[in-house]
C-alpha cells in the first residue's frame, strides 16, 4: 500500500511507495530528493498535486470568503468576551482586537482544507496509508510573529492541521495511521540575552510595527519613508479606507470543525 504524506518525506521514500500532499513534505531535505520539484528531466521525479487556486480570481474569493468567516467568528467570540469580563464593547472593537489573528488563522484553514479536498478528488478511490499526529499535541506560541514561524510555517504544526482534517474527510479507501505522541511544542524559551542584543530585538520589533513593514526587497529608508507616506495619508477622517465588512464574500463552507482550530 502507497503512502500518502502530510508530514516530513520518509528519508527512503520513492515514488513508488509514496505521494507527497505538497512541496512542504521536501522542506529542509531537498537535497536527498533531486526529483521532488516534478521536473521531468530528473530522475526521482514525484508527483505533485496542482495549486489549490491555479487564477488571481480563485485567491481573490477564497480571501474573501475567508474574510467572511473573520467577521462572523470575531463577532461570536466578542459575545463570549463581554459576557466573560462584563463589558459590553462594540462589534468593531473586537473585530480590531481580533481580527489580525483571526484572518491569519481562516486563511491558513480554508487553503488547508482545499489542498485536502484536492487531493481527496485525486486519490480518493485508491488504498493509501496516510500517518496522522494525535489530538492532544499542545502547541503554544509567545505571540502572532511565533505562531506564524513556528506555526503557520511549519511543517509538524501543519501535519497536525491536515490530521484534524482528514479525521473528518478521509475517504474509506485511506487507513489513517496515529502516529506515537511526540513531546509538547511550547512557546520558544526565552533567555537572559546581553543588553546589545536586547536593544537589536528591540528595535527589530519597531521596524516590524512599523505602518509600512520592512519587508524583503525593500531597504531600511524606503520602509521608513513609506511609513510616513501612510500616516500623513491616514489622519484624515474622511480617508480611513473602506470598512472591512466590503472586502467580504460569500462565508465558507466548511468541512471540519474549523472553529475548534481557532
Amino acid at each position: 500500500m502507497r503512502s500518502l504524506v502530510f508530514g516530513p518525506m520518509p528519508l527512503r521514500a520513492t515514488p513508488e511507495s509514496h505521494l507527497a500532499a505538497g512541496p512542504w513534505c521536501f522542506a529542509g531535505q531537498e537535497e536527498n530528493f533531486p526529483g521532488w520539484d516534478g521536473d521531468p528531466g530528473k530522475q526521482g521525479r514525484f508527483p505533485l498535486p496542482p495549486d489549490p487556486y491555479p487564477t488571481g480570481d480563485d485567491v481573490a474569493t477564497a480571501a474573501r470568503s475567508a474574510n467572511a468567516e473573520v467577521v462572523r467568528l470575531a463577532r461570536y467570540f466578542g459575545e463570549q468576551g463581554n459576557k466573560i469580563h462584563g463589558r459590553s464593547l462594540s462589534d468593531a472593537f473586537w473585530l480590531t482586537f481580533l481580527g489580525p489573528h483571526l484572518l491569519l488563522c481562516t486563511h491558513m484553514l480554508l487553503e488547508r482544507q482545499q489542498r485536502v479536498l484536492d487531493l481527496i478528488a485525486l486519490y480518493g478511490a485508491m488504498p493509501l496509508r496516510v500517518d496522522i499526529l494525535p489530538p492532544d499535541i499542545p502547541f503554544s506560541f509567545a505571540d502572532s510573529r511565533d505562531f506564524m514561524l513556528r506555526g503557520v510555517q511549519d511543517t509538524r504544526f501543519n501535519h497536525y492541521i491536515y490530521s484534524r482534517m482528514l479525521e473528518s474527510l478521509a475517504p474509506a479507501a485511506w487507513q489513517l495511521i496515529v502516529l506515537p505522541a511526540q513531546a509538547p511544542r511550547t512557546a520558544a524559551p526565552r533567555h537572559k540575552t546581553p543588553a546589545r542584543a536586547r536593544w537589536r530585538e528591540r528595535l527589530g520589533r519597531l521596524l516590524r510595527d512599523l505602518p509600512f513593514p520592512r519587508y524583503k526587497g525593500f531597504s531600511l529608508w524606503q520602509s521608513c519613508l513609506l511609513s510616513l507616506a501612510v500616516l500623513s495619508n491616514g489622519r484624515k477622517r474622511d480617508e480611513r479606507g473602506l470598512d472591512f465588512s466590503a472586502y467580504c464574500g460569500e462565508p465558507p463552507v466548511w468541512r471540519f470543525a474549523a472553529e475548534e482550530m481557532i
